[in-house]
């Protein structure tokens, strides 16, 4: 004890030259694990968060293979001889017969 009633505690160095140990500094042993000098790696993603951001990029998919199938099925379209049917006075079936006519061409 000293004069102001701390308790005070020496540690003496083993005896001998004090030689560098590996780069992490323990020179017996690992404290942290078997085999290892370092600690363990952090995880980047806790289990929660794996699920989710596996669920996310599942909905992204999905909303990825219905656009592009929209995409794919109106991105050039043509008609395709199917029969079309005005029902009206004559003087509207013919408009529209003409505007038909002149709207595509292929329509007959």
């Amino acid at each position: 004890m000293d004069a102001s009633g701390t308790h005070i505690r020496f540690i003496e160095a083993p005896p001998g030259p004090i030689t560098p140990g590996p780069a992490s500094g323990a020179t017996r042993g690992s404290v942290l694990g078997a085999g290892s000098d370092r600690p363990p790696r952090p995880r980047l993603l806790s289990p929660d968060d794996r699920k989710l951001l596996v669920g996310l990029l599942g909905v992204l998919l999905a909303v990825f293979a219905l656009v592009s199938s929209n995409v794919a099925a109106n991105h050039s379209p043509k008609p395709h001889d199917l029969p079309v049917g005005i029902v009206g006075t004559p003087a509207l079936v013919d408009a529209a017969h003409a505007k038909l006519a002149r709207a595509a061409p292929a329509w007959r």
